[in-house]
């Protein structure tokens, strides 16, 4: 195998602005939206409230009267009390 020396590119030629790259901002939303477009680009999953995270839940009618009737009784907000229950 020979070694062969590099050929020098003229200006003007069609690949002469091959090393000049546009300048790109990577804080336009455009570029933002086609990173996060990727399945690997996602930032947030979630919705966010504040620092919190917004979620559903699904349950029978009976259970949340159920909550509704134990934060009551203990004097605090269903959220309160369902974040008291991840806590223990």
């Amino acid at each position: 195998m020979s070694i062969v020396k590099i050929p020098k590119i003229k200006e003007g030629s069609m690949f002469g602005d091959a090393k000049k790259r546009p300048s790109v901002d990577f804080d336009s939303k455009r570029v933002k939206d086609f990173i996060e477009g990727a399945p690997d680009g996602i930032r947030h999953r979630w919705k966010l409230k504040g620092k919190k995270v917004v979620i559903t839940l699904t349950i029978y009618p009976e259970d949340l009267q159920k909550v509704d009737e134990i934060a009551e009784t203990l004097g605090i907000t269903r959220t309160a009390l369902i974040n008291l229950w991840i806590q223990i």
